[in-house]
């Protein structure tokens, strides 16, 4: 999850992706606090924002503004749509007009 969790803090500053940054967050994910540090965690940044867009996705995907299909096309590994739960929802793909 350290990649995805870089994706969505990419246009974090000041956060921290560092080795003890990404060792902090392994042991915070299984049940430890995380220390305070100098530089803010970017990993937990990450996450943060992650849940949030996953919250904005399926009340996008269920007004019909998303698809699965274009999560996939902008380059999210299934694995993590699967793990997300995005995968549940109905594939729909979406149609381009030609001239």
């Amino acid at each position: 999850m350290a990649e995805i969790y870089k994706r969505f803090a990419a246009g974090f500053k000041n956060v921290s992706f560092d080795e003890e940054a990404a060792c902090d967050m392994y042991l915070h994910e299984n049940g430890l606090p995380l220390p305070l540090r100098k530089q803010a965690n970017g990993f937990q940044a990450g996450k943060r924002i992650l849940n949030i867009t996953i919250k904005m996705w399926r009340e996008d995907i269920a007004k019909g503004l998303l698809s699965v299909q274009e999560l996939l096309d902008d380059g999210y590994p299934e694995w993590f749509l699967k793990q997300t739960g995005m995968l549940k929802f109905k594939r729909i793909y979406l149609i381009k007009e030609t001239k």
